[in-house]
């Protein structure tokens, strides 16, 4: 414990250090130091720590490459290009004096995520709306104070899109090439978001242009589509097996073909409410899922707000941008069963859509 509160005070020397130099106003300092102690009241406290076994092995992987000790590579039958082994490489790599349990990797990236939040807001891509909602959400809080990922995938996927506006490539491609690497399909939604908005927004490109590159696209997407569509169902279906039996489900979810006007129907009324309402008041079995039933119904609230605010800006952004969230819905909702992996998916695609399209729309320099 004392490694711990070691590493706890370090990083509010460095937020402290960063008041000094009024890099940081002593409100947000305040907020942070605040933010930062919630770590210790959440695995052992709110939650037993094997309630996200994922924490043991990031824990695992992380001590051992500290260490230089890559035998456990050969013990547990990874290699170098497994994306947890590389993901905890970049999680290593944030500042930390001592990582000898979970709590001590939780602090440094729950560090990485108030990092990341103070360099976009000092950058002006934060609104006072999407600062709140990435800073006190229940949710987010919560994910990014656990031993896991979260934090430096939010960190590549908002400072990828920053940096491709702000015209530094370099960075930008640095960025989603780790993301690439760790998350594919989040790399996939968001690069591909990224280039349409450039091309659509962002660069000065006659209108003509755009509307023939708009349905060039849509054209070769749904030809692309169509062609595997096969290879498309037989994935999805395999996925959602797989998913059903991390759940521990005794019955394998129902087989679904997207050529069929009434399956593919009925998966995205399924995928949709799973994403919004799993899960929901009736099926929580603890405490901890009845929050989040409450916060799923918040969160609903939340984003017919800001949508409504963000169109009133600028409509083709704003729906511009919520069809990516849709898109992630569909996928999350469609494929994910288990409540705590889908609130963890879902906490990323919505922290990835706020800043998006507050960024995006807000009458904001970008």
């Amino acid at each position: 414990m004392i490694l711990t509160l070691t590493n706890f005070l370090f990083y509010n020397l460095i937020f402290f250090v960063l008041y000094k130099l009024k890099k940081i106003q002593l409100n947000l300092l305040i907020l942070f130091i605040f933010f930062l102690s919630s770590v210790f009241f959440i695995n052992g406290f709110l939650m037993e720590p094997g309630y996200m076994p994922d924490q043991d092995a990031y824990l695992l992987l992380m001590t051992s490459i500290r260490k230089l000790n890559f035998y456990f590579l050969e013990e547990f039958h990874l290699n170098l290009s497994d994306r947890t082994f590389i993901a905890s490489g970049f999680m290593t790599l944030v500042p930390a004096i001592f990582i000898n349990s979970i709590t001590d990797i939780a602090l440094s990236q729950k560090f990485l995520y108030l990092i990341t939040l103070l360099y976009l807001y000092k950058k002006k891509t934060l609104n006072n709306y999407s600062f709140a909602v990435l800073f006190f959400l229940p949710s987010i809080i919560l994910y990014t104070g656990l031993a896991l990922k979260e934090s430096l995938l939010f960190s590549l996927v908002s400072l990828g899109f920053y940096f491709s506006v702000k015209k530094k490539f370099f960075f930008s491609i640095c960025c989603y090439v780790i993301l690439a690497i760790i998350k594919p399909l989040v790399f996939a939604m968001c690069i591909s978001f990224n280039l349409f908005y450039l091309i659509f927004f962002h660069y000065k490109i006659y209108f003509n242009l755009k509307i023939v590159l708009f349905i060039l696209i849509v054209i070769i997407g749904f030809l692309a589509v169509l062609l595997n569509i096969e290879i498309i169902n037989s994935e999805l279906n395999q996925r959602r097996l797989i998913e059903s039996i991390y759940d521990r489900k005794l019955e394998a979810p129902i087989a679904v073909n997207l050529t069929d006007i009434k399956s593919l129907s009925s998966l995205f009324v399924f995928s949709f409410g799973n994403f919004l309402f799993n899960p929901n008041i009736i099926s929580s079995s603890n405490l901890f899922q009845f929050i989040q039933s409450l916060e799923n119904l918040f969160v609903l609230v939340l984003l017919c707000f800001n949508f409504a605010f963000c169109y009133r800006l600028n409509k083709f952004k704003a729906v511009f941008w919520t069809s990516f969230f849709l898109i992630g819905m569909f996928v999350i909702g469609s494929t994910v069963f288990n409540a705590g992996t889908l609130s963890r998916w879902k906490i990323e695609i919505l922290s990835y859509y706020i800043f998006y399209i507050n960024y995006t729309c807000s009458k904001l320099k970008i």
